[in-house]
């Protein structure tokens, strides 16, 4: 009886580590992919928060007054 049944173990030893084998690749590979795009983004949300504090201490909009300017110009106006 011995003899017939590890086959069969040696078969479900086999599929069974041979998913945990394919889990763990697909985990870790899965992860890998998700914490670098999370790293990006969160490193692409703290440079959008610095240029937004730099943009605060920036002049308003020079184009603005630049176009206004050459508006007024073409109007006659100064």
């Amino acid at each position: 009886m011995a003899g017939l049944e590890t086959p069969f173990c040696g078969f479900y030893f086999s599929c069974f580590s041979l998913l945990g084998v394919m889990f763990f690749f697909v985990h870790h590979t899965l992860f890998g992919f998700l914490s670098t795009f999370l790293s990006l983004s969160h490193s692409l949300s703290r440079l959008l928060v610095v240029l937004a504090v730099v943009r605060l201490f920036l002049p308003v909009d020079t184009h603005a007054g630049h176009v206004s300017t050459m508006c007024a110009a073409r109007d006659g106006k100064r």
